[in-house]
C-alpha cells in the first residue's frame, strides 16, 4: 500500500469513528436501534456468534471482565456456553 492509500484509509477510518463515538447505540441490521441498547443487531435469517474456544484457550484470557460470555467447544459433553461471574467460569444455562 502507497503513501497516499494509507492516508485515505486514515481519514476514511478516522470519519467513521467520529460518526459512531457521539450516537447512543449501535445497529447491525436496523438503523435506528432501541434507545437503551448500546448494541443491537436485528436479523430474521441469521444469529448472533459469540467467540469460540477451547477450555485452555478460555482460560488464558487475562483478567475476564464480570459477566464475559464465550463458547466453550470442549467444556461439558458437547460444548456449552459460559459466562464469568467475577470470581470463575459458569454454565450459561
Amino acid at each position: 500500500m502507497n503513501k497516499a492509500s494509507m492516508q485515505l484509509w486514515a481519514i476514511t477510518l478516522c470519519v467513521h469513528l467520529s460518526l459512531y463515538m457521539h450516537a447512543q447505540g449501535v445497529g447491525i441490521g436496523t438503523s435506528t436501534p432501541q434507545a437503551s441498547a448500546k448494541l443491537e443487531v436485528n436479523s430474521t435469517t441469521s444469529g448472533l456468534l459469540l467467540p469460540r474456544m477451547t477450555f485452555a484457550q478460555r482460560n488464558q484470557i487475562p483478567a475476564p471482565a464480570q459477566a464475559l460470555m464465550v463458547y466453550c467447544t470442549d467444556c461439558g459433553s458437547v460444548g456449552e456456553m459460559q459466562l464469568f461471574n467475577g470470581v470463575s467460569w459458569t454454565k450459561f444455562y
